[in-house]
C-alpha cells in the first residue's frame, strides 16, 4: 500500500483486501471453484500445495491422456515441492504410449535418477485375484461368479457393470451373461421415468459440477410443471437409489465418466440430450445478458455458453458472445480452450456464411496467435476462402513461427506486390515479416539489407507501425548498437496508443542495457513492463525469465528464487524456443546451485531440443552451448563439455552476432570489445526472450485501417 502512486489505486487495494478477509467477490469460495482464470487457478494451486504439506496424501489422477500440459507439469513437480506427497496417474492409450506432447513435458520435467517417477505397465489380474475383487465389490451368486470369469475379457470395468446390473434387480437374470457397461447402464437409464433421464441429460449436456438452484431453473424452463418436492427427490433417487449423481454441499455431478459416455452415445437419449444443450445454452446467454439472476461466476457462464453455442451450431450467439466477451477471454488461465472450441465449430464446416466465418477465424485466429498456439492460428487462417491484407500479415507471421520460413517471406512479398491498397503499412509490415524470416534461414546479410532500407526510408517513419522496425534493430545489430533504437521503439508505440506493444520493448531493451551492466534501470523497464503485461497471462513467462536474467548478472544472485521463477515460466511455454531459453538459465541456476543432476538434466533438454529446434534463430546455439560445455568442463565430465562444443562450432561463427565474444567464451582469443566487458565477468552466460514478431496490437492496427 505504501507504493501505490493514486488515491483510486489505493481504494482498489483496500476493497479487494476487505473481501479477502470476508471471502467476498473473486474470493467467494463459489466464484473461486467456477473460474477458470489466473488468480482462480493459482490460489488453486496454492491450496493443493498447503494441503500437500500439511499432511501425507497421496493424489490419484485418473484418465491422465486427456490432461491439459499445465496441469500436468503441476502434478509432476507436485512431489518436489511438498514433503510428503505422491502422485499416481492413470495413463490409457491404446498404443501403450504416452501422447508426444506429454512424453516431451515428462522428459523435461522428471529429473532422471532421483526415482520420482515409475512407470508400471499393469499387467491382467490372475484370476483369483479378480475374483477376490468380484466378491468385496459386486457380491454375486456361484452362477453369475462363473458366467463372469468365462466372459472375463481382463477389463475391470465388468466388476462396474455387475454393480449396475445389480442394483436394478438383475442378480437372478442367469440367462444372459454380463453385457458391456455401456449396454447395462443403457438398459438401467431407459427404465427410468423422463423426467429423471431428462435431469442426467442436463448433467451430461454441462459436463461439469453444476449448482442445484442453477439446475432447477434449467429444468423449469423446460418443464414449467415440475415443483421443487419433485426436483429434491428426483435428485435424492438420482443419488442414493441409482448412484449415477453426487451430491456435494450445493453442487451436482454426474457418478463418472462411464455414465456419461453412455448418456452422450445412446440413440434413446438424443433428443432429450438436445433438449439438454437447448435450455442450458438460453440459460447461460440470459446470465450474460443480465437477464436472469443468478450466483453463477461469470467465467463459468461463458465458458459453459461457448461450448453449447458451438455444440448447438448456434453461430449468431457464437458471434455476439466471442465479440462482446473478448477482454473475459483473454484473462482465462488457459484461453486455448475457448480458442479450440471455435475452431472445431469453423474448420471443415461448410454451412457458415461469409461473414460468420470471417469473424470466428478473425477472433480465433487472433486469441491462438496471442498464446502462442500457432499452429491452430495457421489452420483457421488457412481455411479462409479470401484473404485480406490483415489475414496475410497474421498468416505469415504465424509461418514464422512454425519454422514454415520460406512461405513466409513468399507470403509477404505478395502481400506487399499484390495489395489493391498497397499503403505505407501493408509495405511496412510485410518487409519486417520478410526480414525476420530472412535472419531466421540465415540469410542475414539480405535481412539486414532489408532492414536497412526500411529505417532509412522516410516514407514510413510517420507510421505507427514504425516503432516495430525500431525494435527489430535487435535481430540485425543486437546488443549494444540496438539499444538507443529500441528505447525509442517504447516512446513511439506508446504515443500511438500501442502500450502492449511498448511493454514489449521495454523488455528488450532492459536485456540490453543489462548486458551493459545497467542493472537499476533495466529493472525499472521491466516493472514498468510487467505493469502494463500483468493481465495478460500468457506474457509471464518472458517477464519472469528477463526478470532472471537481471538477478543472475547480479552481484549476488538470489539463485533458489530465480530457479522458482523459472520452474513457473514453464507452465504456460507452448515454443522450442522459449523452452530452449528456460532451460538455459535453468541449467545456470542448478550449475550456481551445485545440483549437478538437475543441472545435468538441463543439458540433456536443451540437447534434445537442439537436435530438432522447432526455430530457424541458431544464434542461440551459441549461448546454450557455451554454459553447458563450461558446466561440462567445470565438473570434470570433457566428452559431454567436447560435445556442446562440438554442437555449437557446426554454426558459422562468423556468422554469429557476438564473434569475438564467444570466440573468448570459448578459449580462442583472450580479449573482445570493451563492450561485452560487464557479461564476461560471469562464469555463464543468461538469455532472454523478446518478440521477433509484429505483435496483435500492431497487426489490430493494420486491420483497423483496411477493414471498415
Amino acid at each position: 500500500m505504501k507504493e501505490v502512486t493514486s488515491p483510486s489505486k489505493l481504494i482498489k487495494i483496500a476493497i479487494d483486501l476487505a473481501e479477502d478477509i470476508f471471502k467476498r467477490g473473486r474470493y467467494s469460495p463459489d466464484a473461486l471453484l467456477q473460474n477458470d482464470g489466473s488468480f482462480a487457478t493459482q490460489l488453486a494451486q496454492d491450496y493443493v500445495r498447503a494441503l500437500a504439506n500439511y499432511r501425507p496424501t497421496v493424489f490419484v489422477i485418473r484418465e491422465c491422456q486427456n490432461i491439459d500440459p499445465e496441469s500436468l507439469r503441476f502434478f509432476l513437480t507436485l512431489g518436489a515441492d511438498t514433503s510428503h506427497s505422491a502422485v499416481i496417474f492413470e495413463y490409457t492409450t491404446l498404443t501403450n504410449r504416452f501422447s508426444s506432447d506429454h512424453e516431451k513435458l515428462i522428459f523435461e520435467t522428471v529429473v532422471p535418477k532421483d526415482d520420482s517417477l515409475m512407470v508400471f505397465d499393469l499387467l491382467r489380474l490372475s484370476l483369483g485375484e479378480f475374483r477376490n475383487l468380484l466378491k468385496r465389490h459386486a457380491p454375486v451368486d456361484k452362477t453369475i461368479e462363473a458366467a463372469v470369469e468365462l466372459s472375463w475379457d481382463g477389463n475391470l470395468r465388468i466388476i462396474k457393470e455387475m454393480k449396475y446390473r445389480l442394483m436394478v434387480g438383475a442378480s437372478g437374470d442367469t440367462a444372459h451373461h454380463p453385457l458391456l457397461l455401456p449396454d447395462a447402464l443403457r438398459a438401467n437409464i431407459s427404465a427410468l421415468p423422463k423426467r429423471r433421464r431428462l435431469l442426467l441429460a442436463l448433467m451430461a449436456s454441462h459436463v461439469e459440477a453444476i449448482g442445484r438452484d442453477a439446475l432447477f431453473s434449467v429444468l423449469r424452463r423446460i418443464d414449467s410443471s415440475v415443483t421443487s418436492h419433485d426436483f429434491e427427490a428426483d435428485i435424492n433417487e438420482l443419488a442414493t437409489k441409482e448412484r449415477y449423481l453426487q451430491v456435494a454441499g450445493a453442487h451436482v455431478a454426474l457418478a463418472d465418466e462411464d455414465l456419461l459416455e453412455s448418456l452422450t452415445s445412446s440413440p434413446a437419449m438424443v433428443p432429450l440430450m438436445r433438449l439438454a444443450d437447448t435450455g442450458l445454452r438460453n440459460f447461460y446467454l440470459d446470465i450474460l445478458d443480465g437477464k436472469a439472476l443468478t450466483s453463477v461466476p461469470l467465467q463459468s457462464a461463458l465458458r459453459q455458453a461457448i461450448a453449447l453455442c458451438a455444440r448447438t451450431g448456434d453461430i449468431v450467439a457464437l458471434r455476439s458472445l466471442v465479440r462482446s466477451l473478448d477482454s473475459a477471454v483473454r484473462q482465462s488461465y488457459d484461453q486455448t480452450l475457448y480458442v479450440t472450441i471455435v475452431a472445431d465449430t469453423v474448420i471443415g464446416r461448410t454451412d457458415l456464411s461469409e461473414l460468420e466465418r470471417r469473424e470466428l477465424v478473425e477472433w480465433a485466429s487472433a486469441a491462438a496467435y496471442e498464446v502462442g498456439d500457432f499452429p491452430t492460428a495457421v489452420s483457421l487462417l488457412e481455411s479462409l476462402p479470401e484473404t485480406r491484407p490483415y489475414d496475410d500479415a497474421l498468416l505469415a507471421c504465424c509461418y514464422g513461427e512454425v519454422n514454415r520460413h520460406d512461405e513466409a517471406v513468399t507470403l509477404a512479398r505478395r502481400l506487399r506486390s499484390h495489395s489493391s491498397d498497397a499503403h505505407a503499412d501493408v509495405v511496412l509490415v510485410s518487409r519486417l515479416i520478410e526480414c525476420a524470416n530472412l535472419f531466421a534461414n540465415g540469410k542475414k546479410g539480405d535481412a539486414a539489407a532489408l532492414h536497412a532500407a526500411v529505417r532509412s526510408d522516410s516514407g514510413f517513419s510517420t507510421s505507427p507501425l514504425f516503432g516495430f522496425v525500431l525494435r527489430f534493430t535487435e535481430i540485425i545489430h543486437d546488443f549494444p548498437e540496438c539499444t538507443e533504437d529500441v528505447l525509442k521503439s517504447v516512446e513511439l508505440l506508446r504515443s500511438h496508443g500501442l502500450g502492449r506493444s511498448a511493454a514489449y520493448s521495454q523488455l528488450a531493451a532492459a536485456m540490453h542495457l543489462s548486458y551493459a551492466g545497467q542493472l537499476d534501470l533495466a529493472r525499472r523497464l521491466v516493472s514498468n513492463a510487467k505493469d502494463e503485461l500483468l493481465p495478460y497471462v500468457r506474457d509471464r513467462q518472458i517477464i519472469l525469465n528477463n526478470e532472471v536474467v537481471l538477478e543472475l548478472l547480479a552481484a549476488q544472485p538470489k539463485v533458489d528464487a530465480c530457479l522458482r521463477s523459472l520452474d513457473t515460466a514453464l507452465f504456460t511455454v507452448r515454443d522450442d524456443f522459449s523452452r530452449l531459453v528456460l532451460q538455459n538459465n535453468r541449467l545456470i541456476c542448478c550449475w550456481l546451485l551445485g545440483d549437478i543432476t538437475r543441472a545435468t538434466h538441463c543439458a540433456a533438454v536443451i540437447e534434445d531440443i537442439l537436435r530438432a529446434p522447432g526455430f530457424g534463430n541458431r544464434d542461440v546455439f551459441w549461448t546454450t552451448c557455451f554454459n553447458a560445455w563450461a558446466f561440462f568442463a567445470e565438473i570434470g565430465d570433457v566428452h559431454r563439455a567436447e560435445e556442446f562444443k562440438n554442437v555449437a562450432f557446426a554454426q558459422d561463427i562468423n556468422e554469429c552476432c557476438y564473434q569475438s565474444y564467444w570466440r573468448v567464451r570459448f578459449g580462442l582469443d583472450v580479449a573482445a570489445e570493451s563492450k561485452f566487458e560487464f557479461l564476461l565477468r560471469f562464469k555463464y552466460h543468461p538469455e532472454y526472450l523478446s518478440h521477433w514478431v509484429i505483435d496483435l496490437d500492431g497487426l489490430a492496427a493494420l486491420k483497423a485501417r483496411f477493414v471498415q
